[in-house]
């Protein structure tokens, strides 16, 4: 995912997100961050840690609760990556006055939120069935590499959705899934949202 630029009064808040389904892969991330060349300048790096089990969060040298907390109210506030697991880096390069408690919470939370941008839509809400009364279904060729194709079935559990057909193609240059699925309707944005992060996928939904 790109990282997101975020300027206040001349400070400049880097924010990255990732998948995170443990603390230990959202430490990893944050080291990883850390090690890039482009941030050994930064002042700071806060980040926050949310899963279904547990939370994590570091303010990092900023004052206390103005960093962390403020990133794991943003990612709590976003249904999908709650759901699946997240984690999100903030630097920060000061380069101007001192913002205050309120200035650094709002720019943290904001700097983490536009982070979870690709996440898909923060409205989205979660289920493992399809809501009583909700007859209408959509269904797609999702296709995939053979590799990835766990990720597609995850996604169907997080959207309350089924297989209906599962190919595997195979050729020169060519190692791919096709599965045919169906959601429900109102799941659909959910699916793509879930599946965003997935590479070289190619979701077709049929009329």
């Amino acid at each position: 995912m790109k990282a997101f630029r975020l300027e206040v009064r001349k400070s400049l808040f880097v924010a990255e997100a990732a998948r995170a389904p443990h603390a230990d892969a959202a430490r990893d991330f944050v080291s990883s961050v850390r090690a890039r060349r482009r941030h050994a300048t930064a002042g700071h790096h806060c980040w926050g840690f949310v899963s279904t089990a547990e939370e994590r969060c570091d303010d990092d040298g900023e004052p206390s609760g103005t960093a962390g907390r403020p990133i794991i109210t943003a990612i709590r506030s976003h249904a999908v990556a709650a759901e699946l697991g997240a984690v999100v880096v903030v630097a920060r390069w000061k380069r101007g006055p001192n913002l205050g408690r309120g200035g650094l919470i709002r720019a943290y939370r904001e700097a983490a939120l536009g982070a979870l941008a690709e996440f898909g839509p923060a409205d989205e809400v979660l289920s493992d069935e399809i809501p009583a009364g909700d007859a209408l279904v959509r269904r797609a060729a999702v296709i995939v590499p053979f590799e990835l194709t766990h990720e597609v079935f995850a996604a169907l559990r997080v959207c309350g959705g089924d297989t209906l057909e599962h190919a595997q193609e195979l050729g020169i240059g060519l190692d791919a899934a096709t599965i045919r699925v169906e959601v429900p309707a109102s799941a659909a944005g959910l699916l793509e949202a879930t599946l965003s992060h997935v590479r070289d996928i190619n979701v077709q939904w049929e009329s």
